[in-house]
């Protein structure tokens, strides 16, 4: 494969769209150079890390509105009660 023939297939690859398998094919594969298998893996990573935060933000949001909506106990229950002898 010429290297002219080599550019143009990997300009036709996204690869700040890739998954983890893609890149860790794309590792071993001699023809895919280190700066675009380390760019994807980059790219990956910002992916994941926004998808994390907007999952942490969703669960505050749903805990939030759960512990809004719970009464608010405010008798004790004998039975809940730890004595401390000394």
């Amino acid at each position: 494969m010429s290297s002219s023939e080599r550019e143009e297939l990997l300009n036709q690859v996204d690869f700040s769209r890739v998954n983890e398998e893609t890149i860790a094919a794309c590792k071993t594969n001699k023809l895919i150079p280190q700066q675009l298998i380390t760019d994807a893996a980059l790219a990956l990573c910002v992916k994941l890390r926004k998808q994390l935060e907007e999952t942490r933000n969703r669960l505050n949001s749903i805990d939030n509105g759960l512990n809004k909506s719970r009464p608010i106990n405010t008798t004790t229950s004998s039975s809940n009660k730890i004595f401390i002898g000394i």
